[in-house]
């Protein structure tokens, strides 16, 4: 009897995902860009919703005449007018592009230029107003404004050279103007206002860089704490020998720590054998000044439970597969439920024989109910599938309040070529359908999420199946540390270990930690190889 509920609820499901799918009453009118290539750009941003492209320009670009190498569009889709090989960007560019109906489209550009002048003894940056083109530089009140040391300067775009300088010096008590050639490093007197030329493809464009003197006082400006070690900013004032001196918070005794870089005021260093959830204080001192202390918490080297994947059971719906102990912590999650509920299919599974130590993960792409899904494991839970929108429905991220440098592991794969994957997704062109026939990727995913602000999004990240890309977590603001490996290397059924190094965005304590082991990269947009199998085992945080 079971076995015909079976069948029947697979019978209605296919009637179910044949009504969403119906291409032929419903065309799909979204337009598709297949290629497109721009001469000096970094970045190129193409929004579908917005109907938006977003151009980061080089330097070295002319805004004004961008020129647009290639702009191919999926078959059936065409500019309204013949489509300009060079625009001005300098404003937002609209043009029309349609399938079925005209889409208004807009581009946009932005060209950030670095401009900098660099000294002996500055204090922070040069403020720099470039529509009137004055450059504000402060140095440090002890030393003299006669004999300013200048390592570096920028002031237009790349390629721009600074070719020489006017200056007023005094020579038997009379004031002269004296023009130089620059060659950085230099040691002008400034103690008037100087003007310095710039040469860019055959144009002088002449800047005038006002010296000031600027009293400081020796502090602390931050510290970065590790688990094992700390990163520390103090300012110092010129004057003395200056160095950080630490010690923990209980202790009477100073130690000194020396091995600093001093670059214009700031002095830094990263103090190393410190000890785990120790409080400790530090301060700045030049043998003259010391100045206020700061004090500073390690962490933790916390890990997740069960990292080494030893613990497993098995239940409802047929035997699904679920890597944690009955009745135990559900810190690890897969997505067997949804593809196990109305067959076998566990594409995630636990591994005996083919291990590092005790028992391993097995992650297989496979077809359940006719779909394509990856094999994964990921921190966090699965919560539920519809059928109505045919969605799995899931939690990445495990409570986490430590900052560790990397997530290490033992990994085995054997990638097939790519033989699965489709247009669209959710209605939206598949960015990857051209991958078929391409080597099949794995990754291994490490991340560290702060709490949300907005009470009704507290908790971890909620992650839809039917909505591939979201969470986007290089972007998402709560995101502190990504870390990612994604590889097609075979490793011939030998284990090789993994580092993924997190590199984090600031220094924000995490309230969850995501990570994830998948069999086929882009398994989230229906994208990769039946049979790729991915085997890992023996996960753990490094800290340092």
């Amino acid at each position: 009897m079971k076995r015909i509920y079976n069948i029947i609820f697979i019978l209605l499901l296919s009637c179910v995902t044949s009504c969403i799918e119906n291409d032929l009453s419903y065309p799909d009118v979204d337009v598709e860009i297949m290629n497109l290539s721009v001469d000096g750009a970094k970045e190129i941003d193409i929004n579908y919703e917005d109907r938006k492209i977003s151009i980061l320009l080089s330097e070295t670009v002319e805004i004004s005449s961008v020129r647009f190498i290639e702009f191919k569009l999926a078959e059936g889709c065409s500019f309204i007018e013949e489509f300009p090989k060079v625009i001005d960007l300098s404003e937002p560019y609209k043009f029309k592009m349609k399938v079925y109906q005209d889409e208004q489209w807009t581009i946009t550009a932005a060209q950030p230029i670095e401009r900098y002048i660099r000294c002996d003894n500055q204090v922070g940056d040069a403020i720099i107003d470039v529509e009137q083109r004055i450059a504000y530089v402060k140095i440090v009140e002890t030393q003299s404004l006669s004999a300013v040391k200048i390592n570096e300067m920028k002031l237009e775009r790349e390629g721009s050279v600074v070719t020489h300088t006017y200056g007023f010096v005094f020579n038997n008590g009379q004031s002269q103007m004296v023009m130089e050639e620059c060659s950085f490093p230099m040691v002008l007197d400034c103690s008037v206002s100087r003007r310095f030329t710039v040469y860019y493809k055959g144009e002088d464009i002449e800047w005038n860089v006002i010296f000031l003197a600027e009293p400081i006082a020796v502090g602390m400006k931050s510290v970065n704490a590790w688990t094992y070690s700390a990163e520390l900013q103090g300012v110092t004032n010129g004057k003395g020998n200056p160095v950080f001196q630490y010690k923990e918070s209980s202790a009477s005794s100073w130690n000194e720590f020396s091995s600093t870089t001093l670059e214009g005021t700031t002095l830094s260093g990263t103090l190393t054998g410190l000890s785990e959830d120790t409080e400790y204080v530090v301060r700045v001192s030049n043998g003259t000044d010391t100045s206020e202390e700061m004090t500073f918490r390690t962490g933790k080297a916390e890990q997740l439970e069960n990292m080494d994947f030893e613990q497993w059971h098995q239940g409802d719906p047929h035997d699904c597969w679920y890597p944690y102990a009955a009745g135990g912590n559900d810190v690890w999650g897969t997505a067997n439920p949804g593809t196990n509920f109305v067959s076998t299919v566990n594409p995630s599974r636990p591994e005996y024989e083919h291990v590092v130590k005790g028992t391993a993960v097995r992650l297989e792409s496979v077809k359940a109910l006719g779909v394509f899904a990856a094999g994964n494991i990921f921190s966090g839970r699965f919560l539920e599938f519809s059928f109505s929108t045919m969605s799995a429905y899931l939690e990445w991220g495990a409570p986490f309040t430590s900052r560790p440098y990397s997530l290490k592991g033992w990994v085995d794969y054997a990638p097939k070529i790519i033989d699965i994957t489709q247009d669209k997704i959710s209605g939206k062109p598949n960015p990857y359908k051209d991958l078929k026939g391409t080597m099949d990727n794995m990754q291994i995913l490490a991340v560290l999420v702060a709490e949300a602000e907005n009470e009704a999004d507290k908790g971890p990240f909620p992650v839809v199946s039917s909505k591939p890309g979201v969470p986007d977590l290089l972007n998402d603001p709560r995101v502190i540390a990504f870390g990612t490996i994604e590889s097609s290397e075979n490793t011939g059924g030998n284990y090789k270990e993994f580092e993924c190094v997190m590199n984090y965005k600031d220094n924000r304590t995490p309230a969850y930690v995501i990570v994830v082991a998948c069999s086929s990269l882009r398994g989230n947009f229906f994208t990769g190889a039946l049979g790729s199998v991915l085997y890992v085992d023996e996960f753990h945080f490094e800290y340092k």
